[in-house]
């Protein structure tokens, strides 16, 4: 139902989206249609005034899930909706209801099976949005077709760039992470994962990192699976893989073999350190190890330049 758009509204074209999860962990985009107040047809699937409700504010669009997406059949499950825009004006503060989710297949009753509590499934959540006040999802009577309750997102600034949607997260929010000194104990960040944001709660802090210098770069640690978990629900496109990894090997282990074994399996992209081994350097010589790799450059550059301009001085002499 989109009648909680605000009249006037230059640009109303939104594309509904939904992501499923299949049951061996693949996820996948289904573009539903184009939803527009001030349309009567969406382009994209079929699109059917509802013969329950209002036609001129419900819409019912299906769209089949093709061979390629699911070939074997296999068991999905729904964990996002959201809407993406496809022009670069702004659409202003508003709101759209969702209601029904109808599944057809060879073993449905004709017509068929409508899921009519799907809001209550499982803990919706709005995606973070960039703007200063959250998005609100919640589950009420006002926006039901039919039943008792239907699912409202509203947003109360202006949808532009970064999607808006509800999706069911696979792991509490705001994720726990531990910040820098730039961050104080209990703020709420958002982290940019694709055309995503990522919440996390900072639940504590400290003053270094192995390979960042916290005065000029601000970091955040977070546990790698929640995040990539979270990203992949909710994103339109993968996340980065790691590009560094510190290895605690024991004290009895051959650290050359086992750093090479390991840079193998994971090909020459990604870098590979002997945790111990780097501390220990730094701390016999903070010039050639820990942060101070930046700094050692920095003084053989200084050294080079002062022997060429005395080499230079003495030939004019």
């Amino acid at each position: 139902n989109a009648s909680g758009l605000e009249a006037g509204t230059l640009v109303t074209d939104l594309n509904l989206w939904a992501r499923i999860h299949t049951s061996e962990g693949r996820f996948h985009n289904i573009f539903l249609g184009e939803v527009s107040k001030s349309r009567s047809v969406i382009t994209g699937g079929t699109v059917k005034p509802d013969p329950a409700g209002d036609v001129s504010a419900w819409f019912y669009v299906e769209e089949d899930i093709k061979d390629t997406v699911n070939p074997s059949g296999e068991p999905f499950r729904l964990v996002s909706l959201y809407f993406s825009r496809k022009s670069f004006a702004r659409t202003p503060p508003g709101n759209i209801s969702l209601d029904d989710i109808t599944v057809k297949g060879p073993s449905s009753p004709p017509g068929g099976l409508v899921i009519e509590d799907f809001e209550t499934s499982g803990q919706w959540t709005p995606l973070v949005n960039e703007g200063r006040v959250a998005d609100i999802s919640q589950r009420m009577s006002t926006p039901a077709r039919t039943g008792k309750a239907g699912l409202n997102l509203q947003w109360e600034e202006t949808f532009k760039d970064f999607p808006r949607g509800v999706v069911i997260p696979s792991d509490p929010l705001p994720l726990p992470a531990i910040g820098g000194p730039n961050f104080s104990e209990g703020q709420i960040v958002r982290v940019r994962a694709g055309r995503i944001l990522v919440p996390v709660e900072v639940r504590g802090t400290t003053d270094y990192f192995p390979t960042l210098n916290a005065a000029d770069r601000p970091f955040l640690i977070i546990s790698l699976e929640p995040y990539k978990r979270y990203a992949r629900t909710s994103a339109l496109e993968r996340v980065g893989d790691p590009e560094e990894f510190w290895a605690s090997l024991e004290d009895n282990a051959d650290r050359d073999q086992a750093i090479a074994s390991l840079q193998e399996a994971v090909g020459g992209f990604v870098i590979i350190r002997d945790r111990d081994r780097a501390v220990d350097t730094a701390q016999r010589n903070p010039l050639a190890g820990g942060g101070w790799n930046g700094l050692t450059i920095l003084s053989m550059t200084a050294i080079t330049v002062a022997v060429l301009l005395t080499m230079v001085i003495h030939s004019l002499v």
